[in-house]
């Protein structure tokens, strides 16, 4: 079966359509997608709201009100509300409350923990302390140098300062944290909150280890026990390598670039992502010295095809179902470029089929399909021969690849990804499959809790079954009856849908 693989800042985007009357939070993420809160921070609010702009808006938060940030406006109705949890919220348990001209939403559970360390991925989270210049491959940091490394969720400070209150000399940290760079710990001469108008950032002073390796070091921040994401450091006493660019980031089934689903296959296009390919390093999150990190999360690498300026990477299956996330690429020759960084929109499904390609058409976007229980594949006559296949006949065994069309009443099973949360047997409160391991072979299986819509020529199919393709992680299999009455022809449409969702994809299916 041929596979086709192929933080920015959000905008105000005020808009008059009134779409609920009524604010309702649905979930409450940090920058990076995670529910992982602490305080002082900066979080998003998801849910509806109404469509209005930012001073309509207010946020409770422990019983304590915050101003808006921003909000976040898509096709004409509010989604997202960016506010800051307030600089003295105690630890524990809490509740955030978002209201629109003094109507309140409901009141939604959230967890403040001591420290949730956060960096920004993409190589802009480091500057020279002696002019503030960014670290880049241009002007890398030297081993001995003092740099600046500003990132978020370090907590309280000691004293404890309120947001937007005035310091006139660094705030510390109430808790220190450690550094290590390449393995290497760093010395940290400061960390907290710079002087000036306290914020939710938080800044650390540390010192490169001499013995630091040039090139694109690791930097992992630990506080109260608690790691952050991995992000690169440039090091060197010369210019480095360009860094990598990425030029667009796809559904890596339909190649579309507007919504991601958690659990998909992703592909993303650039130049210097690699000069070495890997066809099969999964479930590796490094290959070949090339990582993406997904909202923070490192993800599993499914292949890597430097000819192309291609890697294929699965996102990872807890990744939030809201919301704006960061996708970083990191290489030996460092993160991308901080001018492409690249981000992905997290939906609940967002449907992607697989094609085989038609060396007779090259214009057919023919679904990835084989007959039920046999590795006889769906094809035209004329896409069977071009692909230099032998046509599927009634002494066919079921375990002979061959080609041939489908007639109405056949059992089909189409591959797809981007169907979203699977759970054992599609249970609603079911785990998901841990990301980086593979849906089992036998046993359990793992079914999306409500079916795929399919639709053949227009008219509704039979679905027998929608969920992770056993032994498969990403990649989703389809079980449907060809309806009765489909008429004959090479080109006839097949559309996916999933319940909840607006985002759909075609392809064509031959029927005899």
């Amino acid at each position: 079966m041929y596979i086709r693989f192929s933080y920015p800042a959000l905008l105000i985007l005020l808009a008059p359509a009134a779409w609920c009357q009524t604010p309702q939070i649905a979930a409450v993420y940090d920058v990076l997608g995670r529910t992982s809160l602490c305080s002082p921070d900066s979080v998003i609010a998801y849910g509806t709201y109404p469509a209005d702009n930012q001073p309509s808006f207010s946020a409770t938060v422990g019983g304590e009100t915050e101003s808006v940030n921003f909000v976040e406006v898509t096709n004409g109705a509010g989604y997202a509300i960016n506010f800051n949890i307030p600089a003295d919220l105690p630890t524990g348990s809490s509740t955030v409350v978002i209201s629109h001209d003094g109507t309140p939403s409901n009141s939604f559970p959230i967890k403040i923990n001591a420290v949730c360390p956060a960096i920004a991925a993409g190589g802009t989270a480091f500057s020279h302390y002696t002019n503030g210049s960014q670290v880049t491959t241009s002007y890398p940091a030297s081993p001995g140098e003092v740099i600046v490394l500003s990132m978020s969720g370090l907590g309280h400070t000691n004293p404890v300062e309120a947001l937007g209150a005035t310091a006139s000399n660094q705030l510390p940290s109430a808790i220190t944290p450690t550094m290590t760079v390449s393995g290497l710990t760093a010395t940290i001469q400061f960390a907290g909150k710079p002087a000036g108008k306290v914020g939710t950032s938080d800044d650390i002073l540390f010192v490169v280890p001499t013995k630091a390796p040039t090139g694109a070091d690791a930097v992992v921040v630990t506080t109260d026990g608690v790691e952050s994401n991995t992000v690169q450091l440039l090091v060197g006493t010369t210019q480095l390598p360009a860094s990598p660019t990425v030029n667009s980031i796809l559904n890596g089934a339909s190649f579309a670039n507007e919504f991601v689903a958690p659990g998909s296959f992703l592909t993303l296009f650039g130049s210097g992502l690699g000069i070495k390919g890997n066809a099969s390093p999964f479930p590796a999150t490094v290959a070949e010295g090339i990582s993406v990190q997904i909202g923070g999360e490192m993800a599993p690498i499914s292949s890597i095809v430097e000819s192309q300026g291609q890697i294929n990477v699965l996102v990872p299956n807890d990744a939030p179902i809201y919301g704006t996330l960061p996708v970083t690429v990191e290489t030996p020759y460092g993160p991308q470029n901080s001018n492409s960084s690249t981000a992905i929109q997290m939906v609940s499904a967002a449907p992607g089929i697989f094609l085989i390609p038609d060396p007779s058409s090259t214009s057919r976007q023919v679904a990835a399909a084989n007959f039920a229980n046999t590795a006889w594949i769906v094809l035209s006559t004329a896409q069977t021969a071009a692909l230099g296949l032998p046509a599927c006949t009634t002494s066919s065994k079921a375990a002979d690849v061959c080609g041939k069309p489908a007639q109405p009443g056949d059992y089909i099973a189409m591959y797809v990804t981007g169907l979203g949360r699977a759970t054992p047997n599609g249970d609603p409160n079911g785990a998901l499959l841990p990301t980086g391991q593979t849906a089992p072979t036998n046993g359990t299986i793992y079914e999306t809790p409500q079916q795929a819509v399919i639709t053949v020529n227009g008219t509704a199919a039979t679905v027998q079954f929608s969920g992770l393709a056993p032994g498969f992680a990403g990649l989703y299999q389809v079980n449907f009856q060809i309806p009765a009455g489909t008429p004959a022809g090479d080109n006839e449409g097949i559309q996916i849908s999933m319940p909840g969702s607006t985002i759909t994809d075609t392809a064509m299916i031959a029927i005899q």
